[in-house]
């Protein structure tokens, strides 16, 4: 029996056959890959790229709301011959094993300032003074988009490979100096023609116009819960209930990884927490 994936074109997310659709969805990825602290949230802003956890991910898809073309879902475990078995017909892109998530990265941050408008000739039209700064490096972000990593390369594009190492970054508490050391190491080793930074700085410098960037937070040392909002200010876990450990700067800490499209979207929860 096919999975039933009809809850992906459901336009009223407050209905009980979405969140079923969701959860069921959630079960099913997490059961396909395993033991794992975070997927790749299928949501509409963040299109595949950002890894969250279970709670962020379903908070994502009601917010949000899913992205309808993604089908089969070959970042969740699906193979593409079970997919064939499956309620709806697969109109995803998957030829570009993933490349095309961060274009749509990219056209996102840059439509949700109002700034570019994309038309069908892929020429944006601007808007305001400020925006041909943004034109610039939108511009700027889509040629890194359309690079291979290194020459033939076609899995991922220079910025899909920037992007991953940050969130490995994250979730592995990696120091910039080892990233660097990494980067230095990868120069070395593909060839001449890379198209990879030389350092962590220049890599910052790279996709800063996307908005990531990094905050740290206290977490349960049993991974409860993360003291945030209403829990900034806790002494001791709601849950389990034992004390918060350790003040700023301790082992306990875990890193977010946050896609700052603004502030509501910010307050919304776009973000993805890892151990650090």
């Amino acid at each position: 029996m096919g999975i039933d994936k009809s809850w992906m074109i459901i336009q009223d997310r407050s209905l009980i056959e979405y969140e079923m659709g969701v959860d069921a969805f959630l079960d099913y990825a997490f059961n396909q890959l395993g033991d794992v602290r975070g997927i790749r949230c299928p949501c509409t802003k963040c299109n595949n790229v950002i890894f969250k956890t279970r709670d962020e991910v379903k908070a994502d898809l009601f917010f949000n709301g899913v992205t309808q073309s993604y089908t089969t879902w070959h970042h969740h475990g699906e193979s593409s011959d079970e997919s064939d078995t499956n309620e709806l017909v697969d109109e995803d892109m998957s030829s570009d094993d993933g490349r095309g998530d961060i274009n749509r990265m990219v056209e996102d941050m840059f439509a949700h300032k109002g700034n570019v408008e994309t038309s069908e000739a892929g020429k944006e039209s601007i808007g305001c003074e400020q925006s041909n700064i943004d034109a610039q490096n939108y511009f700027r972000l889509l040629e890194e988009c359309e690079q291979d990593a290194y020459p033939g390369c076609k899995k991922y594009s220079k910025l899909k490979f920037l992007v991953t190492l940050l969130n490995l970054k994250c979730l592995n508490g990696w120091t910039d100096k080892s990233v660097t050391m990494l980067l230095e190491f990868l120069k070395d080793f593909l060839p001449a023609d890379a198209n990879i930074p030389k350092s962590y700085y220049e890599m910052k410098n790279i996709i800063k116009d996307l908005g990531l960037h990094y905050i740290k937070i206290d977490a349960c040392k049993n991974d409860c819960v993360l003291y945030r909002k209403n829990l900034e200010d806790a002494t001791k876990c709601p849950t389990c209930g034992e004390r918060q450990r350790t003040p700023q700067g301790s082992p306990s800490l875990k890193w977010r990884l946050m896609l700052a499209h603004d502030e509501k979207h910010r307050a919304a929860g776009c973000a993805l927490h890892c151990r650090g």
